[in-house]
């Protein structure tokens, strides 16, 4: 979205009208109470490096080995072969409602953090998680901010925003009228004492923003740090940890984060942990060195991380895949793979597709075709193994089928480079 061309001097009328000391930035959607119990028996899913999955009975869990009770059978198997393990648990009990109101802030080692309440303050960030638990966040360790994250109109602004890879702090606005966000440049001062309002520079001048309005907020002068030996936590309340330091415990896990925050959690809070500590990358954590895009027929359909295509969770065979790619045809997506051994995911038409689809795949290998084939939706996904040992650039390739581009939303669901 173009940001409103006005001088700075309009600006301040445009940007800086309060509501008075009521303004606070705050977020209220209920306070979800959760008893931390002792877990015995936690049902668990663990991935193997090799691409087996266990699934049984948490006996033990130690910095060395995981203990599984399958049935009548023990299975011991050791962390260096584990890359993933989901705890399974009622997903009535404990989560966020995707209509919740609520901020998502990014810090710059990877932590993704969903908060119900935000409160601006002169040297940092005051928040309330759905866990209940209360951090304060320094103005230096965000890499961004997004208020009203449940607001797709919100979302969209600020990923097409960082896509630009701004060279100054940007601050996103909601309209007077309310019918646009409009994005400026310039430097993220703080807010005053009180938090009723968001100094910001611009140009010459220091505008306040009324925090009623602001949607969202970008650091650019803070580089995101790479912790591919960290350890990523997911928790049920939508909050994604980067430790750098772990410890298992009988019913909980402790962690440490490499921006210097904590966190205790039950296993019953748990979703995930990812343990491939740079054995494993997703192509859906790599920026790619090339994106290609051109339809036929239909506008274009941008690439999606982690989502399908219309914003909803990854879908092939009616099952759900947390990570992976979705692309429209037709895409080309090329990624730097030096140093990794296989390819691994499960391709197929989206499950979300309710009509004809049928787009060809293609998957390069430094310009060496690695595998082709038709996909149509309804058909069975394909699960994939592919040795890419000595490959520098990997390409994935969905072009038309039959059909034109018409309904071609291809997922590679679970794509990953293996060590």
């Amino acid at each position: 979205m173009t940001p409103e061309r006005t001088r700075p001097t309009h600006i301040l009328a445009s940007i800086a009208t309060f509501a008075g000391i009521g303004a606070l930035l705050a977020l209220h959607c209920g306070s979800l109470q959760v008893t931390a119990q002792q877990v015995q028996r936690t049902p668990v899913e663990v991935r193997l490096i090799d691409g087996a999955v266990l699934r049984g009975q948490l006996q033990s869990i130690t910095d060395k080995h995981i203990t599984l009770q399958a049935g009548l059978e023990r299975i011991a198997k050791p962390l260096t072969e584990v890359v993933q393990i989901a705890f399974s648990a009622d997903s009535g009990q404990l989560g966020v409602a995707p209509e919740a109101q609520q901020a998502q802030i990014r810090l710059t080692d990877g932590t993704t953090l969903l908060a119900q309440k935000v409160l601006l303050r002169p040297q940092q960030l005051e928040c309330q998680l759905f866990s209940g638990k209360a951090i304060s966040l320094p103005w230096d360790r965000m890499r961004w901010v997004l208020l009203h994250a449940q607001d797709a109109r919100a979302r969209t602004e600020l990923e097409q925003t960082l896509a630009k890879k701004p060279a100054q702090d940007v601050v996103l606005v909601l309209s007077r009228d309310g019918q646009a966000i409009n994005a400026f440049s310039g430097i993220i001062l703080g807010s005053d004492e009180k938090g009723t309002r968001l100094n910001f520079r611009l140009e010459e001048d220091v505008v306040p923003i009324d925090p009623a309005r602001l949607r969202g907020m970008i650091f650019a002068r803070r580089a995101e740090s790479k912790n591919a030996d960290g350890v990523r936590v997911m928790d049920r309340f939508g909050n994604t940890w980067v430790a750098k330091n772990i410890a298992w415990q009988n019913d909980r896990l402790r962690l440490d984060t490499y921006d210097g925050l904590s966190a205790e959690l039950p296993y019953a809070q748990i979703a995930t942990v990812d343990l491939s500590q740079g054995r494993l990358a997703y192509l859906s954590d790599l920026e790619p060195l090339r994106v290609e895009e051109k339809p036929i027929l239909a506008n274009i359909w941008h690439y999606r991380r982690d989502r399908n295509l219309a914003g909803g969770p990854i879908s092939l065979g009616q099952r759900v895949y947390r990570k992976g790619l979705t692309v429209h045809s037709r895409t080309v997506l090329e990624y730097h793979v030096e140093g990794y051994r296989e390819f691994r995911c499960i391709v197929g038409v989206e499950d979300s597709v309710s009509g004809p689809a049928k787009a060809v795949v293609r998957i390069e290998g430094d310009g060496r075709e690695l595998f082709q084939a038709t996909v149509s939706a309804g058909d069975k996904p394909r699960e994939l193994a592919l040795p890419i040992e000595g490959v520098v650039r990997l390409r994935l390739i969905v072009d038309y089928g039959d059909d034109l581009d018409l309904g071609d939303h291809v997922a590679f669901a679970e794509a990953r480079v293996i060590k």
